[in-house]
């Protein structure tokens, strides 16, 4: 146990029998000093006033001579300092060491017997009486001087005595508070020091704990407590053993579920408590993206099937990290191409679906001229173009198929729309319909394309453009704008080059 504990308890310890024993030698003090001072106030009256009675006929006939042996009488048997003898007039008729003291001007006139007590001395006044009528008074003052000696000597003695009892009380109280207290709480705390450092082994420490009071109990608890705590440990130990190979497991079949099914579809089963898995289908505005390699078809003519599957694997790759990038659902590879959609299963919003999708769609532009280099270098010259399709409108997102095999994909006539777009794209370029540049427009450049009839259509006509970069000013326009900040990010740290050849 921290030695600060001990020393705390012993300074308690002695601070509680100091002031205990301060109290009581104040106490008794105070208690004699008032006996004594009473006792005293008692006698000086009662002498005063036995004095005051049989002065009367002195004082009525100013008998000076009779009025000072008494004071003389007085002296021998009480420590008088000073006494005086007046007439109802206020005239001194008999006055004793008239030299010490000097009666106070106006004189008190108290019409029975009174005392006042000094520092060191006790005034009496008394009134002469002769029947009903006061024909004087008597002025006494007595030394406290011998008494207040006796009081400090008892003192000292009650100090001294007091003192030792203290300190033999204060070392009886430190030596059992340390063998029934400190010592096994100090075992307490070494056994918890212990523990903390994974140490379970604290019978020999506990077993030193003795008796059967609450300290022993809560030894006894504390032992039952660090068996429970190894046994549960030695439980945890081998529950994590079998959690870690079941996360080992789940992750293995979360990377090979991710190669099958859109990411989002993955972590919102493993995320969420889905009581139908099957994703019933559900109506959703969502920005849909197709893209498509041009010369790809004849360059299989001209590759052996190995080479064919490297270029191809290492195109979807590089792709597949942009589209992951701007969180978009990849729906299947087409072959060479693409199907992507942004707004499900999760969305930020119309608007910042179709920006996410048309920025995706520059960066990989982008990287298709750096893999063209490549190519070439790698002595493929047949040119391959990227070409993309966007378009943003209603669709029905779920999952379909039978009950042996499901897909979970997007459809509809926007669906088609967008297919159609990535037809119609220019080589190289990304073509947007009308509803999706609608959402884009603020933050991209663009420039109008021919307008083209809706496949499927009762001649329905939908004006295209083709997205030529990014405003030097996209940064600003964010701020007017309720965008992610995912997305923000994104758009911070994008290249001012991203534009379209």
């Amino acid at each position: 146990m921290n030695t600060a504990i001990r020393t705390k308890l012993i300074t308690i310890v002695i601070i509680s029998v100091s002031l205990g024993a301060l109290f009581n030698i104040g106490y008794m003090n105070w208690r004699a000093t008032t006996l004594a001072y009473q006792a005293i106030e008692r006698k000086a009256l009662s002498m005063s006033e036995y004095a005051a009675f049989n002065s009367a006929p002195s004082v009525l006939f100013a008998n000076e001579e009779v009025l000072h042996e008494m004071l003389t009488g007085l002296e021998s048997t009480a420590n008088l300092i000073y006494g005086v003898f007046v007439n109802n007039m206020g005239e001194v008729l008999s006055e004793l060491h008239q030299d010490r003291m000097k009666l106070p001007e106006p004189l008190p006139t108290p019409d029975h017997t009174t005392s006042i007590l000094d520092d060191d001395q006790i005034h009496v006044i008394s009134p002469i009486r002769d029947s009903d009528e006061v024909a004087g008074f008597l002025y006494l003052s007595l030394s406290l001087a011998e008494t207040q000696e006796q009081l400090r000597k008892n003192l000292v003695e009650s100090i001294l005595l007091d003192g030792a009892l203290a300190v033999l009380i204060t070392l009886l109280l430190i030596w059992n508070l340390n063998r029934m207290i400190l010592k096994p709480t100090m075992l307490l705390s070494s056994s918890a020091k212990l523990i903390s450092m994974g140490n379970y082994k604290i019978d020999e420490l506990i077993t030193q704990i003795h008796g059967r009071d609450e300290i022993a109990q809560l030894a006894q608890a504390f032992l039952d407590m660090d068996h429970s705590i190894l046994e549960s440990q030695n439980a945890l130990k081998e529950q994590n053993r079998e959690l870690k190979e079941r996360d080992e497991r789940l992750e293995t079949g979360v990377q090979f579920l991710s190669n099958y099914l859109p990411k989002q579809f993955v972590q919102d089963l493993l995320n969420e408590d889905h009581t139908d898995i099957r994703n019933i289908p559900e109506r959703k505005m969502l920005t849909v993206f197709f893209s498509d390699l041009k010369g790809f078809t004849n360059l299989t003519d001209q590759l052996e099937a190995e080479d064919l599957f490297q270029l191809l694997n290492k195109y979807q790759n590089l792709m597949t990290g942009i589209i992951h990038k701007y969180d978009g659902t990849l729906d299947k590879y087409l072959g060479d191409g693409l199907k992507i959609f942004f707004g499900a299963p999760h969305g930020y919003g119309t608007q910042e679906d179709a920006l996410r999708s048309c920025l995706m769609a520059l960066e990989m532009q982008s990287e298709m001229k750096n893999l063209r280099k490549t190519w070439f270098r790698q002595g493929i010259e047949t040119p391959i173009d990227l070409r993309i399709g966007i378009h943003t409108g209603f669709c029905t997102v779920g999952s379909f198929g039978s009950e042996a095999r499901m897909d979970y994909t997007a459809i509809g006539p926007a669906v088609n729309f967008a297919s159609q777009l990535e037809s119609e794209c220019v080589p190289s370029k990304v073509l947007v319909s009308q509803s999706t540049w609608n959402h884009i427009h603020p933050f991209l450049q663009t420039e109008p394309h021919e307008t083209l009839e809706v496949k499927g259509s009762d001649g329905e006509k939908s004006p295209t453009y083709l997205l030529a970069g990014i405003k030097h000013d996209i940064v600003e326009q964010t701020t007017h704008h309720a965008l992610s900040n995912s997305l923000l990010t994104i758009i911070r740290t994008m290249p001012t080059t991203l534009t379209q050849d």
